[in-house]
């Protein structure tokens, strides 16, 4: 039997920066909301849990490499040629597709303006396509 046809796609995001500036700016904006005197000594406490805003900036993620995918949902990473297949979680809301990639439960975060108008347009069609199948046993 061939090895199905596999299109190369652009190298991932681990997490995006996007996401990364909104929870920063979610947390520091609630410590500032904080009604004084709700707690006590909520200065200390404000200032012990700032730092946290930070957190999402100094976690470094894996370097993802491009790589090939199939309609199948079946793929490799291009340099390291290690074998992958997306999970039926993947799922692509506007222009961002977030992609459960197993083994090892990692996710990779794709958006449009990374590829071309065709590549975009394959990816949504590999992930709805998953999205319908049954699971396998």
């Amino acid at each position: 039997m061939a090895d199905p046809v596999r299109y190369s796609f652009p190298a991932p995001n681990s997490y995006p920066n996007w996401l990364r500036l909104a929870l920063s700016l979610v947390l520091l904006f609630s410590l500032w909301l904080w009604p004084e005197g709700r707690l006590p000594l909520q200065a200390l406490w404000q200032l012990m849990l700032a730092p946290l805003a930070l957190l999402p900036w100094l976690v470094r993620a894996p370097e993802t490499l491009p790589f090939l995918l199939a309609d199948n949902g079946e793929g490799v990473e291009l340099g390291s040629g290690e074998p992958f297949r997306l999970d039926r979680r993947s799922w692509v809301l506007g222009s961002v597709a977030l992609l459960w990639v197993q083994p090892g439960g990692r996710r990779w975060w794709l958006s449009r303006g990374q590829m071309d108008r065709a590549g975009w347009h394959r990816l949504c069609r590999i992930l709805v396509r998953l999205g319908s199948t049954e699971s396998e046993p």
